[in-house]
């Protein structure tokens, strides 16, 4: 996942200067992220471990990347409920919960991650954050089923 978020900060320090930066929508983030820029959040927690919230345009790449198993890099994701999904990274050893939502017909990916894996996969912390950004921006997950 640090990949994931390192090429986020890479491409956008590459847009700097770019007069059409890409768009990663104009949404509420729960209070205690602090904004990184390109889509990219920060909560500093006081449990030892921080926590991100990822924004990022939706497209084939990304797709790709979120959706799909790597076994090889240890990349495992898990169906869990309303169109959301866990996620486990061992080679970065991360873990996380994502969605995919829509808004003015352009499609997002929400990706909230904790930076350590928890022994027992507890996703509580990256849920909780997942259902308080859909209540501020009032979206939900889109079925990834027809995407």
């Amino acid at each position: 996942m640090f990949k994931k978020i390192f090429f986020v900060l890479f491409i956008g320090l590459i847009s700097i200067g770019v007069v059409a930066a890409v768009d990663v929508g104009n949404f509420n983030v729960p209070e205690g992220f602090d904004d990184l820029g390109s889509g990219v959040f920060i909560f500093q927690s006081s449990k030892g471990h921080d926590q991100y919230l990822t924004i990022v345009p939706f497209n084939n790449h990304y797709k790709a990347d979120y959706l799909i198993n790597d076994s090889s890099d240890g990349y495992f994701i898990f169906l869990y409920k309303n169109n959301t999904f866990n996620y486990v990274e061992k080679s970065v050893n991360e873990q996380g919960s994502f969605e995919i939502i829509e808004v003015d017909g352009k499609k997002y990916i929400i990706d909230f991650s904790d930076d350590k894996i928890k022994g027992n996969n507890d996703f509580s912390d990256t849920h909780k954050w997942l259902v308080k950004f859909n209540k501020l921006n009032n979206v939900t997950a889109v079925n990834t089923t027809a995407l």
